[in-house]
Parts: structure tokens; sequence; C-alpha cells
């Protein structure tokens, strides 16, 4: 997490010298600069009951979480115990929603990652979301993984896979 110091830095760079950056560069300076780095930070409610996500995950997500996500109350729209395994199934679930989605998955060795999507899951023949989609995993420690701002493949669904971020 970058200082109060850096931040301040870091925005005032962005705001004077907006003009020689590309727009990938702007795109991922600003992300980073608009995101929330204030540790005072309240743990969203949650709707409905999770099986894999603890108030410790909940904590340290919270601190990742774009500003426009924040103040809001997590709800849980697809979970396998209740509706099953299908993409499809998932995809349903998910069609009117637009907020950022946070998908938490627990393997069979109890290993805890995700992602936090900047849209919700869909179907599509390109890949679409934003920069300020990330990638996280818990063990055996919490790191997470920001947009590399080298391209721009975030999400792509189709019906027998879901990928989130992706190389050249």
């Amino acid at each position: 997490i970058m200082s109060k110091s850096k931040i301040n830095r870091l925005t005032r760079y962005i705001k004077t010298k907006v003009l020689s950056m590309s727009t990938d560069d702007y795109r991922k300076a600003t992300l980073f600069a608009t995101s929330s780095f204030d540790q005072d930070f309240q743990i969203p409610d949650l709707i409905g009951q999770t099986e894999i996500l603890s108030e410790e995950h909940r904590e340290k997500l919270c601190a990742h979480l774009p500003a426009r996500a924040e103040g809001y109350s997590w709800s849980l729209v697809f979970s396998t115990s209740l509706h099953g395994f299908s993409l499809n199934s998932l995809y349903r679930k998910m069609h009117k929603l637009e907020s950022p989605i946070l998908i938490v998955i627990e393997d069979t060795d109890h290993n805890v990652f995700g992602a936090l999507t900047s849209c919700s899951l869909h179907v599509s023949d390109h890949f679409y979301g934003t920069g300020e989609s990330l990638l996280y995993k818990f063990n055996p420690h919490f790191k997470v993984f920001h947009w590399s701002g080298e391209n721009l493949y975030f999400i792509k669904g189709n019906p027998e896979s879901l990928a989130i971020g992706a190389g050249d």
C-alpha cells in the first residue's frame, strides 16, 4: 500500500504530466491514484451466507476496492452449494448486475483466491472490463495482482470457460 506522500506525488504527477502520457499510461496511473488507500474503511455487510469468505478476508479485500465499490453491502449472487456448478447458471444470475463483482474460490486444498471484476460476467466473443479488475490470493499470504497495463485482456466468458486476466 502506498503512503499518503507517494499518493500525493503521484496525483501531482498525473495533474502536471497528463499531456505527455500515453492513454494507457494515464488510465493505469489514474486507476491507482483514485482507488481507496484510506485504511479507515468499514467492512461491508454481507447479504447471504458465505462458506468461504472470513471476516479477515473481507478486511484485506476492502483495502483494494475501487472507490465506486466502497460503502455498499456485498450480496451473494451465486454459490456452487446453492446453485450448482454450471457456468450458464452463473451468467444468468449476473445478467442484470452492473456493479463490480467479487469472485471467491476455494480449491480442494482449501486455498482461497479470486478476482474483483469491474463489471458482471457474461458470454462474449472478445475481452471486456477495465483496469479496476484485479486478482488476489490468500494462501500462503494475501497478495493482490493489479492490472499490469500491458494489455486490455480483463475478462472473457464462454459457455465452457471463464478467463480473468491474460498475457499476450
